[in-house]
């Protein structure tokens, strides 16, 4: 699927309403136990005829409660495996306060698209952390890759590290919203 590039007044108009409304939100269910890896976001209000409350979207291989520095041998080998052959001493680019804060918002936009379906963006971050190109490479809705690649686009990230020196990287951004049936 191709998207059309936004623009940051674009990105900024589609995001004000999301992102204030954001402002001290909680995950619905159970928070993840201090350490424990959390790979997934419950639904805000349950569906009819229930009340539990399911998986709203899911990262598949990578916990989202966890900032890099916290990442277990494993998780950060599940990181790299996105990048092919890494070379030792190098990182990623990874965002600042994790995964979570960028997939509430996520949420929040699958609450009102009601999209289904694999989300794959490419995240282009420089040497400085901030994000400066956002390419999706598979959504389940135009709407939806708009609204992700808008969220990404504001998230600040870690800079890569080549060589112990900060430069531009891609992050990739896989992400699986659950069947709401």
């Amino acid at each position: 699927m191709n998207f059309p590039k936004l623009s940051l007044h674009s990105i900024a108009n589609l995001l004000s309403t999301a992102a204030l409304a954001c402002i001290g939100l909680t995950v619905g269910g159970a928070q993840a136990q201090s350490g424990a890896s959390q790979f997934a976001i419950k639904e805000y209000q349950a569906r009819a005829g229930t009340s539990i409350l399911r998986d709203a979207v899911q990262s598949p291989r990578l916990p989202i409660n966890k900032r890099f520095s916290e990442l277990s041998a494993d998780e950060r080998a599940a990181l790299l495996s996105y990048y092919g052959n890494f070379d030792v001493g190098n990182e990623p680019p990874f965002p600042i306060e994790g995964l979570k804060p960028a997939m509430e918002l996520l949420v929040r936009m699958q609450n009102k698209l009601v999209d289904q379906g694999r989300l794959h963006i490419l995240v282009r971050v420089d040497a400085s952390g901030t994000a400066s190109d956002a390419k999706v490479i598979d959504s389940p809705s135009p709407e939806m890759a708009k609204a992700a690649a808008g969220v990404m686009m504001f998230t600040k990230f870690k800079p890569a590290l080549c060589a112990g020196v900060p430069c531009a990287m891609d992050f990739p951004l896989h992400v699986e919203f659950p069947a709401r049936n």
